[in-house]
């Protein structure tokens, strides 16, 4: 995404006499570099916490930050490498801004009788493979079982019943929930004045020594 501070910095600009203009793209560099850091912090701290419920350090550490240059005047909050490669990018967009998810979701059951889930609410490693060998699981496909629309990981208790332990669905649908777009406007708008002022009052001062 690309945001703009482009009249935040106009307006600074425009208090800003003719000895200290020198010094502006210096400062603002110093100051969208300040503000992208904030930003990602408050990102990890308030919105994937809200958004999410229990979200692993994965997905906390999710994103860095790529600083401004006098040149640039541009900072980034991008997603880091191993996140985009375990496919976060597609994922974050799809809690953004909703839609389908067409690939192979592989899901628990929220009631009693799925498997263990670690702290995060997530799969625990090695949890399918290990109820796969237990006496009566099988797996079955969608549509193999009447009345069960879902494939996956069923096991055969007492008296004949099934229980669910893990389905797969071909797609699922997504809500937008995240709020990343207005979140990181909001704040950076808020934060970038104050950021400003200072990483200028700053050059100033190390102009005049």
């Amino acid at each position: 995404m690309f945001l703009s501070v482009a009249t935040e910095f106009a307006d600074f600009a425009a208090t800003v006499g003719e000895a200290g203009k020198g010094q502006l793209r210096f400062a603002a560099a110093q100051a969208l570099t300040q503000v992208a850091r904030q930003v990602n912090t408050a990102v990890a701290a308030e919105l994937l916490p809200r958004a999410f419920d229990r979200p692993a350090p994965f997905t906390l550490r999710a994103f860095r930050v790529l600083p401004a240059t006098k040149m640039s005047l541009a900072a980034q909050i991008l997603l880091k490498t191993p996140q985009m490669n375990a496919g976060y990018g597609a994922l974050l967009s799809l809690e953004e801004h909703g839609g389908d998810r067409r690939a192979p979701a592989i899901t628990t059951p929220l009631k009693r009788g799925g498997l263990p889930l670690n702290a995060y609410g997530n799969l625990r490693k090695g949890a399918t493979k290990a109820a796969a060998i237990r006496k009566g699981a099988f797996w079955a496909k969608p549509g193999d079982i009447k009345g069960r629309p879902y494939g996956g990981l069923y096991l055969r208790v007492k008296g004949g019943k099934l229980r669910l332990l893990v389905s797969f669905r071909d797609q699922v649908a997504y809500r937008p929930r995240l709020g990343f777009h207005p979140f990181v406007v909001a704040r950076a708008k808020a934060l970038f004045p104050v950021a400003m002022a200072g990483a200028f009052a700053r050059a100033m001062a190390g102009r005049r020594r």
